[in-house]
């Protein structure tokens, strides 16, 4: 296992939501607007719509006299662009609400067993922002992700 095999496993599912827009396994550095386009525009919905998945920090505890446990604190970051008057909060939170269901339903299923544990995702903040010169509707999900990774590695 590796972080970025948990945060494939944390795209194919979050992409198993209806409408999600575009998700990325990775924080994108969107300096340019078509780069910015690129990682959170979905084409088929014709707006900004998009998702992120990056590692915030990672704490490692004794499991066994050959393995410990790596606890990632994965963050799950979206962005909807934000219509005239706020109209489309109602809907970015259903889509919000949606994504907490997936990562909730991770906790039993652990991303395809890419993990041996998953701790409930924590809502930190949903609020309007300015995002690469865009107005959009924001949100942050972090969620604990553990991994047993050996001592000594196998040969």
């Amino acid at each position: 296992m590796s972080v970025a095999t948990i945060r494939a496993a944390m795209k194919a599912a979050l992409e198993t939501v209806a409408n999600v827009g575009k998700v990325n396994a990775f924080e994108p550095l969107a300096v340019r607007e078509e780069d910015f386009k690129t990682c959170y525009v979905d084409r088929r919905l014709g707006y900004v719509l998009g998702w992120s998945i990056a590692r915030e920090s990672a704490e490692e505890t004794r499991s066994s006299h050959r393995t410990n446990l790596v606890g990632h604190t994965l963050v799950v970051r979206g962005v909807r662009a934000l219509a005239e008057g706020g109209a489309t909060d109602t809907e970015f939170q259903g889509l919000v609400d949606a994504v907490l269901a997936v990562m909730r339903k991770n906790q039993v299923a652990l991303y395809g067993a890419s993990v041996v544990e998953v701790g409930p995702p924590q809502l930190r903040i949903t609020e309007p922002r300015t995002f690469a010169g865009y107005t959009v509707h924001y949100c942050e999900i972090a969620q604990r992700c553990a991994e047993q990774v050996d001592l000594v590695p196998q040969s």
